[in-house]
């Protein structure tokens, strides 16, 4: 009898020491894991340094020089009409806005060597805010035309827009979007908010084809103001590649006057420090 309690005892031990054993185990490989999980977080966060820095020094060398900048941005913003039908008198139009935008650019060095010359520039990443009323967009624009609207379906810009580059020797075609690869010649773009009030009833003596129609029609102006965003892209004769992006409101008056009161205006922005092309490679 003493004997087959003692086995019972016996075995009641081995019992109790295996689960001991195992709640260790658990508690020890649950420690394990919490161990690798926190060094290899660790270690990500290290690599992720790492690599920021070493990209962070790289862009640094790559931009210890200017090149390029951005001097001015030249705006003349108006509205147009497309008139509809005529009756006793009174025209059915479209209304909308448009800003002619020229954008000057500068080789700050202003040598003639490969760095300062350029071969490719277009621009992308072209943005718009949303507004109220109309559809805003960008055109093809002819210098030579800035000031007048010229809006057309065929010279509308999608995202990616090039320039023709041709050498400051030759013979320029503005209405072929061309500049001179010493950037001595502005990009000219349009903006183009279409059909921002439309059968807009107006009588034949009242008709402006100018800003004043939009104060005619008592369309407010918070509901068309429009900040349009899009990279320039510049590459250089030894294939660097220089990006800045621009972003503006499109203006509707300057220091003395409004497109509602006069019908159009021209504005420069010049304080333009902040934009800053960054050498990509």
């Amino acid at each position: 009898m003493r004997r087959t309690n003692s086995r019972k005892r016996n075995k009641i031990n081995i019992k109790n020491i295996d689960k001991k054993t195992l709640k260790t185990i658990y508690i020890l490989s649950a420690l394990i894991v919490v161990f690798l999980f926190t060094f290899l977080y660790f270690l990500k966060n290290v690599i992720i340094k790492y690599k920021f820095e070493k990209n962070y020094t790289a862009a640094a060398q790559l931009n210890e020089d200017t090149v390029f900048t951005l001097d001015k941005i030249v705006l003349f913003s108006s509205a147009t009409v497309n008139t509809n039908e005529l009756k006793n008198s009174v025209w059915n139009i479209n209304i909308s806005q448009f800003s002619d935008i020229c954008v000057y650019l500068n080789n700050i060095q202003n040598t003639n060597n490969s760095k300062n010359i350029i071969k490719e520039l277009y621009i992308d990443n072209i943005s718009f805010s949303e507004t109220e009323f109309g559809t805003p967009i960008f055109y093809k624009k002819n210098l030579n035309d800035f000031g007048k609207c010229t809006y057309s379906e065929d010279s509308k810009i999608s995202d990616r827009f090039n320039f023709n580059i041709i050498s400051k020797d030759s013979e320029i075609n503005y209405s072929n979007n061309e500049i001179y690869n010493n950037l001595s010649t502005p990009l000219t773009i349009g903006f183009y908010n279409k059909d921002i009030k439309s059968n807009f009833l107006v009588s034949a003596s009242e008709l402006e084809y100018n800003g004043k129609i939009l104060k005619r029609a008592t369309i407010a102006r918070t509901s068309i103001n429009c900040n349009v965003s899009f990279d320039i892209h510049i590459i250089n004769e030894l294939n660097e590649e220089y990006i800045c992006n621009v972003n503006f409101d499109i203006p509707f008056n300057n220091s003395d006057s409004s497109i509602y009161e006069d019908g159009y205006i021209t504005k420069e922005l010049n304080n333009l420090t902040n934009y800053k092309f960054l050498r990509l490679k």
